[in-house]
């Protein structure tokens, strides 16, 4: 058995990843493609346990993951009597008609402690055209799993989080009129001009740089501390000429 496991580039751009499968369904089939326990024959014997410790998820998640993926995504199988994970697809993707291949691929197949996976690896191995029908028996858990359930529990909090986020930096900015512009001046006693601030960006179509602005009330405070900083550089310029003047 090889100590890695290639994965193709097309495993990404498939059809059925892309449109069925959530970021979760993506992780998890990429474990059991990938993970040590795994051998030629695409059927091998992993514990819910032992799958919960490898991945991270809970024993409860991982059930409702091989319930989605054999009822909904159809493309594996599991036994909880042997223990036994079948892929359904691997055989496209690994087997070879090499006879230094087939040989002890025949020896995994015949350990096979599930009939119905053995059988039907078998029937593969011998050229036989077949298809795999799922037995609704073989999984033995409670939990039922649609199309739209939430594979981990954590899920639905997260995507509060970033409904939360999202709605906080799709905030519309609203133009200030004069009228605010002036009133927060006068708050503030600075020396802006309001007419000229909101002339100014109105001629810019309210951007700063290359970015929309958020916040018109900053906007007005980084104008007072340029004007601030015009003044002093303005007085500086001043005095250095003064002096200048007294030491001729």
């Amino acid at each position: 058995m090889a100590i890695y496991r290639s994965v193709q580039m097309t495993f990404w751009t498939d059809t059925k990843i892309e449109d069925d499968f959530t970021p979760e369904d993506k992780y998890f089939y990429l474990y059991l493609f990938t993970n040590p326990h795994t051998n030629l024959a695409g059927c091998y014997e992993i514990s819910l346990k032992l799958m919960a410790y490898e991945t991270g998820y809970s024993k409860d998640t991982i059930e409702r993951l091989l319930e989605r993926f054999k009822d909904v995504h159809e493309v594996i199988d599991y036994c909880s009597e042997t223990k036994e994970v079948l892929l359904l697809n691997w055989y496209k993707y690994n087997w070879t008609k090499s006879e230094k291949f087939r040989k002890p691929l025949k020896k995994e197949i015949e350990d096979i402690k599930n009939n119905s996976f053995r059988e039907y690896l078998t029937k593969l191995f011998n050229g036989e055209d077949v298809r795999y029908r799922i037995d609704t028996k073989c999984i033995d858990t409670t939990v039922t799993v649609t199309v739209t359930d939430t594979v981990t529990d954590t899920v639905s909090d997260t995507d509060t989080v970033t409904d939360k986020k999202s709605n906080k930096n799709n905030k519309i900015f609203t133009p200030p009129t004069v009228e605010e512009v002036r009133s927060y001046c006068q708050e503030r006693n600075n020396k802006v001009d309001p007419e000229g601030f909101i002339d100014f960006y109105e001629s810019k179509g309210w951007f700063i740089g290359k970015n929309k602005m958020k916040d018109w009330k900053a906007a007005v405070r980084n104008w007072e501390r340029s004007e601030h900083n015009k003044g002093s550089t303005y007085m500086d310029a001043i005095k250095n000429r003064v002096s200048q003047v007294d030491d001729w």
